[in-house]
């Protein structure tokens, strides 16, 4: 399953989107859709996993961009920042970059 933000949909652009474990090919531990490259899952299930994300958000896998997880106390700064420049962005403000 693919969930994707709203005010990320807003961006012309950027396609986004959040999964969960649903519908990947790794086994035993990873046993999900894990994407995580720097996981100690097995290469090719996680190449193939990301294949399968970036087919959901219609890229190619070579164009697929995923990030690492933050510890939850940094996201409401980070968080903070990206809304306020998405903020701005809406205002005519700055760009968003």
């Amino acid at each position: 399953m693919m969930l994707q933000a709203p005010l990320l949909g807003r961006i012309e652009g950027i396609r986004h989107g959040f999964f969960n474990r649903d519908g990947g090919v790794s086994e035993g531990i990873y046993a999900s859709l894990n994407g995580g490259v720097g996981s100690k899952d097995d290469t090719q299930s996680v190449s193939e996993n990301r294949a399968r994300m970036a087919r959901a958000l219609d890229v190619a896998p070579d164009r697929f961009i995923g990030c690492y997880q933050i510890p939850m106390y940094l996201t409401p700064i980070l968080l903070g920042r990206f809304y306020r420049r998405i903020a701005d962005h809406e205002a005519g403000e700055n760009p968003v970059t």
